[in-house]
């Protein structure tokens, strides 16, 4: 009977241990994460975006890139669109810079967009 015992509480420190310790691996394994996500954020004159890789933000974009000049974007789906196609370029691991020839071809243009530093 006292081995059958020592037997039973040996089986239970070795179950608790197991789930101590894949607990800990799961909690690391969310922590250290990476994921790209993006967030349209509104500036009052105008939109921009963030993409965070995890929780760490990696860009802040208040202007529409490639244009001469502080121009925000016009609307929310603006932001969204360049924000998408920044994401995806550094998904493929290719340089994030955004060309006046795809801003075109996402519909992104100088009118309609507020310039934030007073020149139009």
């Amino acid at each position: 009977m006292k081995g059958f015992l020592t037997f039973v509480i040996g089986i239970c420190i070795v179950g608790i241990m197991y789930i101590a310790l894949n607990n800990d691996k799961k909690d690391q394994v969310h922590k250290n994460a990476h994921y790209l996500y993006g967030e349209v954020i509104d500036q009052g004159d105008g939109y921009g975006y963030r993409i965070y890789n995890g929780e760490k933000l990696i860009i802040q974009q208040e202007t529409i890139p490639g244009f001469v000049g502080e121009i925000a974007f016009a609307t929310h789906d603006d932001a969204d669109k360049v924000a998408k196609c920044v994401m995806g370029k550094l998904l493929k691991g290719v340089n994030p810079t955004i060309t006046l020839e795809e801003l075109n071809a996402l519909g992104i243009g100088m009118e309609g967009n507020k310039v934030s530093n007073g020149v139009q």
